[in-house]
């Protein structure tokens, strides 16, 4: 099963850039050099089907950003902390914003199989087989981890028509239906 439960996960890695920033980022702009290092460290757990069992530090971490601060992070995350602190403390930054991040738990609270006939609106020939409703919690913000065979990934959080990141399960059941032809299911709860 590709969701990863252990110690070594995106967080440990980042424990590491923290101890010896200079080993890994050493432009002027280094909060877009971890950045970008982040994304390519996403993008080889993709390739596999492998979700962490911690906080994503891509576009999640942008919305919960955005969400917990109001800022834009229509530029990414880097561009989003540079511009809301003073210059020169844009890492110590990150790595507070971080430690504050990753105390979030990410939690399934339903799920539910889907048939194999079924396809995504992707067009894509690898039906889902499971989708799972997850909360971050203590937060209300929900997205949906997306099963194909042993295979996960995790979707962008959820938003509101009005804008909004904080939702609900039923929120969360009312997209699946929309986007992932998920209806109608049986959800059930994780024991």
């Amino acid at each position: 099963m590709p969701l990863v439960e252990g110690a070594q996960h995106v967080f440990t890695w980042l424990d590491e850039v923290r101890a010896r920033p200079g080993m890994y980022v050493a432009s002027e702009t280094p909060l877009s050099e971890l950045e970008t290092l982040i994304h390519g460290y996403y993008s080889g757990l993709a390739i596999h089907g492998i979700v962490e069992a911690v906080p994503e530090m891509t576009n999640h971490f942008s919305t919960w950003l955005r969400s917990t601060r109001g800022w834009s992070t229509s530029r990414g995350w880097a561009h989003a902390i540079r511009a809301s602190v003073r210059r020169g403390r844009e890492l110590d930054a990150f790595f507070e914003l971080m430690a504050e991040y990753r105390d979030l738990r990410p939690r399934t609270l339903r799920w539910t199989s889907l048939a194999p006939r079924r396809r995504s609106d992707s067009g894509s020939d690898r039906s889902p087989s499971r989708i799972e409703i997850v909360r971050h919690i203590p937060t209300r913000l929900h997205f949906l981890r997306v099963w194909h065979g042993r295979s996960a990934a995790n979707g962008w959080l959820l938003m509101t028509h009005e804008g909004s990141h904080a939702t609900s399960i039923a929120f969360a059941k009312r997209h699946a239906a929309e986007t992932l032809a998920a209806s109608p299911v049986q959800w059930r709860t994780p024991e």
